[in-house]
């Protein structure tokens, strides 16, 4: 279990009448465990994402003004995204006792820095790795006396990592997933070959230099019409919507394409499909005018979290229709 340190500070409180008063504070002895866990979707042309941690910081909330904060030290702790795709994740505090209450959560990470800090490996060798906001925000958390919780902070790296003109890297807070593990599913895809084959067929002349092309899943929030499908970007184009997430798709051994999207929060959502994902940079929006286009309106989903979290729910794109389903294994949160 890992050691917390109370750091202090005056919370400040508005003068009132007794009808403004404050609510009795919380017993100082009244504590919830709560479990942090980070997972990632995969990116292209990269072998290595290693985050270099050094705390998380839980600032307790009050009537809107922040409190004491807990610092939860990760100093010996680094982690490399691409070893937990899906539904594998690390796991950075477990049961980790925690005062009753309303926190803001943070995680920091310490930005490359020549051969030290966070880092990104690829065909060219090793790079630092640039952190937009090494203070990243994870979300809220309320601590309830005698309850154990359990969140995970999902990071599209497809939407995240961004490379500029020079070579160098940045991992920005686009594409982060902060998910109540009690809440949410992971998603098992298979797509139809002949999806795939017509998409590529339908553009020979925007393959890779090599002949390949990339496969990926979108996911959009419910009901979003192929018209107002967005790529990944920072901001969306007028009349467009933004991924919630994305997946690439994979032809495995048994000859059938697959997409896994892990710690999805339980609800509805729309699925895309577009054979020209190595035309979408995240750093820019691919409007009208570029060669990039979702290919195929794949269908709307169910994500189910079944009665503890971590529900298995699978789906099926393509020209042979679209079905949606699920089968659990609990196992998603932390008790």
């Amino acid at each position: 279990m890992k050691r917390y340190c109370l750091v202090l500070f005056p919370l400040l409180v508005a003068c009132g009448s007794d009808n403004d008063s404050a609510p009795a504070p919380t017993p100082p002895d009244a504590e919830g465990t709560v479990s942090i866990a980070i997972s990632d979707a995969p990116v292209d042309n990269v072998s290595s994402v290693v985050l270099q941690l050094d705390s998380i910081d839980l600032t307790l909330q009050h009537q809107g003004i922040n409190g004491d904060i807990i610092s939860l030290d990760l100093s010996d702790q680094n982690v490399d995204l691409l070893e937990y795709q899906g539904e594998q994740a690390a796991w950075l505090i477990e049961g980790q006792g925690v005062p009753a209450g309303q926190y803001m959560a943070h995680l920091n990470v310490v930005e490359g820095s020549g051969d030290a800090g966070s880092y990104v490996e690829d065909g060219a060798g090793k790079h630092p790795l640039d952190i937009v906001q090494p203070h990243l925000p994870l979300g809220s958390i309320t601590v309830i006396e005698n309850e154990a919780l359990s969140f995970t902070l999902e990071v599209d790296l497809r939407y995240a990592l961004l490379l500029d003109d020079e070579g160098n890297y940045t991992l920005d807070i686009h594409g982060m997933r902060w998910v109540d593990n009690r809440y949410m599913g992971h998603l098992n895809g298979v797509v139809d070959e002949a999806l795939i084959n017509d998409c590529e067929a339908d553009h020979p002349g925007l393959a890779n230099q090599d002949g390949s092309f990339i496969h990926v899943a979108y996911l959009y929030p419910q009901s979003t019409a192929i018209e107002a499908m967005d790529d990944i970007a920072l901001t969306a184009e007028t009349g467009k919507v933004l991924p919630t997430t994305t997946a690439p798709i994979y032809q495995m051994h048994d000859g059938n394409w697959h997409f896994q999207v892990g710690y999805l929060a339980e609800g509805e959502y729309q699925l895309g499909y577009t054979c020209l994902g190595h035309l979408d940079q995240p750093s820019s929006n691919e409007g009208a005018d570029s060669d990039f286009n979702i290919y195929d309106d794949g269908g709307a989903i169910t994500i189910n979290s079944g009665p503890n979290g971590g529900y298995n729910n699978n789906c099926q794109m393509g020209q042979g229709g679209y079905s949606g389903g699920g089968h659990g294994h609990g196992g998603g949160g932390r008790g």
